[in-house]
């Protein structure tokens, strides 16, 4: 994907993929900026900083659970690792209604911290 990136757009169609292709940095340049579109930019330095804000926030959270949970033997740690991993078995389509009537409720649509939080909680389970 990353090789194909760097290919002419009709070197990179071709099928089986020709790794003798002229490489080229006219996409990345038609990208960010060169095409006359909008600047990814600000999508970007959004993503960064979600995901950013949302890794200090997991680390902070599961480093002391953690660490509760290795220096002490629990008692039925299948049950409690069944509880951490079946967060994960939720399909996300059965989220979407909740999380969306969530954000309206407090006023998080399209703003960085909505994202911020569902980052956490779906990370933090696997932490």
């Amino acid at each position: 994907m990353v090789l194909t990136s760097f290919h002419a757009e009709a070197d990179a169609a071709t099928n089986p993929p020709s790794l003798a292709a002229a490489l080229t940095l006219d996409g990345y340049r038609t990208f960010f900026g060169g095409g006359g579109g909008p600047t990814p930019w600000p999508p970007l330095v959004n993503s960064l900083a979600a995901s950013f804000f949302s890794t200090v926030l997991v680390l902070l959270l599961a480093l002391p659970a953690a660490y509760a949970l290795s220096i002490r033997r629990v008692r039925k740690w299948t049950d409690v690792m069944f509880f951490f991993l079946s967060t994960k078995m939720l399909p996300v389509v059965a989220g979407l209604l909740p999380v969306y009537l969530f954000a309206k409720n407090t006023g998080l649509l399209d703003n960085i911290w909505l994202l911020v939080l569902l980052y956490t909680s779906m990370n933090l389970p696997i932490a």
